[in-house]
């Protein structure tokens, strides 16, 4: 009777993880621009959705360590992306990485250029 439950349960698990489906890609498309007046980059968020999104942003440095984290409404993409750089407050360099979250999305990972 136990090997009946146990085969029912691994029967039901794997039979759940087959039909979960995967998170849609994030909407969202990432550039990178240099900055004017720092020896950095711009990043360049570009929401490709058609609503506004709320967003977290993850900025891991080289060593894999998190350096900063923010949450923000992202507008509607076009007139203009939304920009992140020196000017507030963050430093992008070649060889770190942006994580780009947002509920029901698969993260979107970008590497710094």
């Amino acid at each position: 009777m136990k090997n009946v439950v146990s085969s029912l349960l691994v029967f039901t698990l794997l039979m759940f993880a087959a039909c979960s489906k995967p998170a849609p890609a994030m909407p969202v498309s990432v550039t990178f621009r240099e900055a004017s007046m720092q020896q950095s980059k711009v990043v360049q968020l570009h929401n490709n959705s058609g609503q506004p999104m709320k967003i977290t942003l993850t900025f891991v440095g080289k060593d894999g360590a998190t350096k900063q984290s923010n949450e923000i409404l992202l507008p509607v993409s076009p007139p203009a992306p939304t920009e992140f750089g020196w000017m507030q407050g963050w430093a992008f360099l070649a060889g770190e990485k942006l994580i780009v979250r947002s509920a029901g999305f698969s993260d979107l990972e970008v590497p710094v250029p």
